[in-house]
């Protein structure tokens, strides 16, 4: 991504946010910096820092002029170091979310008792770099007020997090279900309309949607009066028992998740078009070309269990691994988290990728625009058939869309039509891939790579390629 790929936030009263190639970079109005200014020389942000769970940040000049004409002329600038991979809340599995959530709060407990809070809940101030949550949002950053009873951020806290994953519990939907496109989170009403018939039987429903709702209705009718001051002591009390009240129903909730259950999260353990010699050469072969090639930043098209995403970050790659299937990316991320391996999960359809959102599509880009020319390896193993049969996506197009994440190498596995997993998802449109063979699929793939070395998996049905873009 260019130097000038500009600015990504346009709703912060206290300043901006701008993406270049190798950092992020901030604009903060005078009153904002000299806020952040005294939380960075804090213990709490060196602390925080030292575990990467805040960006190291530095002041400095700004790359790009054109900046601070937006941002203005008495604008100080910081500037962060980059994650591998922007990564946003309706991209995240239930787990995912749940640990952010479980990490702010904890974050927020963190700081107050250091004399400093969080002013904002939103899930968009967290990133993950591999399995680590880190907080982003320098802005959120504020000195302790025990003027009032209320903590202020649980609002956003429960609208982003909480009930988000009280309706994926309830409905099984993905977080990109509840919060794609809702830059605010789910209200309490619309969680409420969604669980109305779990509003006495579960306890999280009941405090979470039913209560306030409820007690919403009672305020809308009526005046709200005016709350007398309260003794500071008294406040800072009533938050902290807030704060740990919201900490401890996400652990509760992050502990009873279900355990990943579709077809293709238990794919591993029943592969049964493989023989294991055929599995292990693939195994063998994958190995080898990691090896050959030693990726730093690895995409996993298609990860299934994530085996041979883990395969890569063994070998020290950093690796974002994406899947449509959203069970199936819990089992692998739970795999992952095992091993102790620094992988990525992100719930993403290849065939329909992640869209731009917010002003101009700026504030949140969309996948193809984070994922383009990011990666030095892109895997595409036992993915490209359901692309083309349940995407109907054309084969040219696909190779190209591969071809533009990758600065260097792909790894690709040919599936024959006349292979059993093809026919069972081609069914009776096995007759539109009657043109498709070894042949013409390695004449598509010379129209955008330099095929390195091939080996058969599976004579005559599945074969794997080592790939090189043509300007490498």
């Amino acid at each position: 991504m260019s130097a000038g790929a500009g600015r990504l936030s346009f709703h912060d009263p206290d300043g901006s946010v701008y993406l270049a190639k190798d950092a992020v970079w901030r604009a903060l109005r005078p009153a904002a910096a000299d806020r952040i200014d005294a939380f960075l020389a804090s213990e709490p942000a060196a602390a925080l820092t030292r575990r990467g769970n805040l960006p190291a940040t530095i002041k400095a000049t700004p790359p790009d002029p054109s900046w601070t004409e937006s941002a203005g002329a008495d604008a100080r600038w910081y500037r962060h170091e980059r994650l591998s991979f922007v990564n946003y809340p309706h991209e995240w599995i239930p787990e995912q979310l749940a640990e952010a959530c479980v990490f702010t709060l904890g974050l927020a407990d963190e700081l107050r008792k250091s004399g400093w809070d969080l002013k904002d809940g939103n899930a968009r101030n967290v990133l993950f770099d591999g399995l680590r949550p880190v907080f982003v949002d320098f802005g959120s950053f504020q000195e302790r007020d025990d003027s009032e009873p209320v903590w202020r951020p649980a609002g956003p806290v429960q609208r982003h997090f909480l009930l988000p994953l009280l309706v994926h519990r309830h409905l099984g939907l993905a977080p990109s279900s509840v919060l794609l496109g809702r830059p605010d989170g789910i209200s309490h009403a619309e969680a409420f309309g969604c669980l109305r018939r779990w509003r006495w039987t579960d306890r999280h429903v009941f405090w979470l949607c039913t209560l306030p709702t409820l007690l919403s209705r009672r305020r809308d009718a009526a005046t709200r009066p005016v709350r007398p001051a309260m003794d500071p002591q008294l406040c800072r009390v009533a938050v902290d028992r807030t704060i740990r009240g919201l900490h401890a129903r996400s652990v509760a909730m992050l502990r009873g998740m279900a355990d990943p259950n579709s077809e293709w999260a238990a794919y591993e353990t029943s592969r049964a078009h493989y023989a294991e010699t055929q599995l292990q050469r693939k195994r063998d072969a994958v190995t080898r070309m990691l090896d050959r090639i030693r990726p730093a930043h690895v995409l996993d098209v298609g990860t299934n269990g994530g085996e041979f995403a883990n395969l890569a970050a063994r070998g020290g790659s950093r690796v974002v691994s994406i899947d449509m299937d959203l069970d199936a990316l819990r089992a692998a991320r739970s795999a992952a988290v095992k091993q102790e391996l620094q992988v990525l999960h992100l719930h993403v359809d290849f065939t329909a990728p992640t869209p731009a959102l917010g002003w101009n599509g700026a504030e949140c880009l969309s996948f193809d625009q984070r994922a383009r020319g990011a990666f030095d390896l892109v895997l595409a193993l036992a993915v490209l058939h359901h692309v083309l049969v349940s995407g109907r996506i054309p084969l040219d197009e696909a190779l190209s869309k591969l071809a533009s994440y990758t600065r260097s190498h792909l790894i690709i596995e040919y599936v024959d039509p006349t292979d059993v997993m093809f026919g069972a998802l081609a069914r009776e449109r096995r007759s539109d891939f009657s043109s498709l063979d070894r042949e013409s699929f390695e004449r598509a793939i010379s129209r955008h790579f330099r095929i390195d070395e091939q080996v058969e998996i599976i004579p005559g049905r599945r074969t794997l390629y080592l790939c090189s873009r043509s300007s490498v």
